[in-house]
């Protein structure tokens, strides 16, 4: 009875790990839409409204309660408080808000190029670094999204027959 449970433990122990595996595939899906979100409505805010960089921050911070936007209220403390190179402090905080994601060190790339480009050049700058970045973050989203369509379904398959395997072994 007690080596039968254990057994079945075992079983769902690895079939757990291998679903912890995939939700991690869907987790950088997620990441990644939100900060092309973030991206679109931190656009539409400068072409707009044409407010200072720290005012716009600070604004559109508040709309959302996600790492994006947590990393937009980050930078406009920063900026206050410092007075220094955005593009230095949106680097720093990137790293720091989305260390132990799911996201690669390309998405993060993608992220910290954002911040060298925002309240560095005129209108029509932006407006083509906004569309660069946000043709990557398409890109990254489609591979993420096909990484998750081919790998999710045999990670999760890896860990249940894993845990048989295992479970056979044992008996």
């Amino acid at each position: 009875m007690v080596k039968g449970f254990g057994l079945v433990c075992m079983i769902a122990a690895l079939g757990l790990a291998g679903i912890l595996k995939a939700e991690e595939l869907k987790s950088r899906i997620r990441l990644l839409e939100d900060i092309q979100y973030m991206l679109l409505n931190l656009k539409s805010q400068m072409f707009y409204f044409r407010e200072p960089l720290q005012i716009l921050l600070e604004k559109l911070s508040k709309t959302a309660d996600s790492r994006a936007f947590l990393l937009l209220n980050a930078c406009a403390l920063e900026l206050c408080d410092k007075n220094g190179d955005i593009g230095q402090i949106w680097a720093e905080n990137t790293v720091r808000i989305y260390k132990r994601t799911s996201l690669t060190q390309e998405d993060l790339e993608i992220i910290a190029q954002i911040g060298t480009y925002l309240g560095q050049t005129d209108f029509a700058g932006h407006q083509i670094q906004f569309e660069c970045t946000e043709e990557r973050l398409r890109q990254q989203i489609q591979q993420a999204r096909e990484t998750d369509r081919q790998k999710s379904p045999m990670y999760r398959k890896i860990g249940f027959i894993g845990g048989a395997a295992a479970a056979l072994i044992v008996l």
